[in-house]
């Protein structure tokens, strides 16, 4: 089954969730070379250290970008702080800020993280002895009594919706509104829960308390106005947990293979947009907004259009980003661009860290 969704649509349709507002949906809802101290990998400590009680080693997240502030949830797979969520709930952050069921607070890192798989990896700064998730050992079935659990509409409390797996292997299709680019999600587990936007990056569990994946992504038929409002019909989508691991260990290991990301974002230092969405059809490419860092030492001014980075032709910000995650902070790429009188250049950059996850 495969299904097309948009972000930033009205409530009522499926999203994928990670702040106090939707941000997708359609219409229907000590850590050392990918190893823990102790020579085991994460994800056979996680299955081996104790018996499972739903809430623990569940955060709030709360982050502060560019666009604002958003909110979603978290997992602890590590006592010293690494902690599991969703891509979206962290992507284009600038602070992360993530909250313990005690009241404890810190500041989080981005290790590392998948787009593809819409799973990030957190590192609170300064942890230690911090309480962490079970995962599911034993596989899951439709018709399986789940419970997920998340800071719903990011209201800063942990809130639990119940029901049952209704599917598996499920697919959707996700893309961000004003954006030419879109991606897809595979391999997930269908739920009849009640996630609202908040609970990205929280776990489902199954009747023993084990977690059976993120909860990534729902949908309802009713407008929902309050922390947690049932609605009449519901379906969310999980991320399986054994999926998720799987990036985790990649990237503690620092293995960029398969999309996986590790480490800081590259910087070109432009702010650019989609002429397409911002002009409608009299002009289209990349514009640049404003330029400072790399970008302005090469002599990219505001105004100009983006037409290739290292040899890419760019026709939107989306090929933009693609050029740049094939890069690392210190890399040297060269760019093409027409000027706002009509000249067109070409220069070589040094890409510089960037700020924004």
């Amino acid at each position: 089954m495969s299904m097309s969704i948009g972000r930033n649509a009205a409530l009522g349709a499926i999203a994928v969730l990670g702040s106090a507002g939707l941000l997708m949906q359609v219409t229907l809802p000590a850590v050392i070379g990918g190893w823990l101290g102790n020579g085991v990998p994460i994800t056979q400590l996680l299955t081996s250290w104790r018996t499972p009680t739903e809430g623990t080693g569940v955060v709030l997240v709360d982050t502060t970008g560019p666009s604002g502030e958003a909110a979603g949830t978290g997992m602890v797979l590590s006592s010293d702080g690494t902690v599991l969520t969703n891509y979206h709930v962290v992507e284009g952050s600038s602070t992360i800020e993530v909250t313990l069921s005690t009241g404890a607070q810190y500041n989080a890192t981005v290790l590392g993280f998948s787009a593809s798989s819409d799973v990030a990896v957190l590192k609170l700064a300064n942890a230690s002895g911090l309480a962490t998730i079970v995962p599911d050992d034993d596989g899951v079935s439709i018709g399986q009594d789940v419970t997920g659990m998340g800071n719903a509409n990011g209201a800063g409390e942990l809130v639990t919706t119940s029901g049952q797996i209704t599917g598996l292997d499920k697919t959707i299709k996700v893309g961000e509104e004003g954006s030419w680019a879109s991606s897809t999600l595979t391999g997930l587990i269908e739920t009849s829960t009640n996630a609202v936007p908040g609970d990205s990056g929280g776990p489902t569990y199954d009747d023993e308390g084990e977690v059976i994946g993120i909860t990534s992504a729902g949908a309802s038929t009713n407008q929902l106005t309050s922390a947690r409002r049932m609605p009449t019909q519901s379906v969310s989508y999980v991320i399986p947990i054994d999926t998720a691991l799987q990036v985790v260990d990649q990237v503690l290991a620092g293995d960029e293979s398969d999309g996986v990301s590790v480490g800081p974002k590259a910087w070109l230092g432009v702010s650019i947009t989609d002429l397409r969405s911002e002009r409608g059809s009299q002009a289209s490419g990349v514009g640049v907004v404003s330029a400072e860092g790399p970008a302005a030492q090469a002599g990219v001014t505001a105004g100009s259009i983006l037409t290739a980075v290292d040899g890419v032709a760019v026709s939107n910000t989306s090929a933009v980003s693609e050029v740049l995650a094939n890069h690392e902070p210190g890399d040297r790429v060269q760019l093409m661009w027409t000027d706002a009188s009509g000249q067109q250049h070409t220069g070589t950059v040094t890409l510089g860290t960037s700020a924004i996850n």
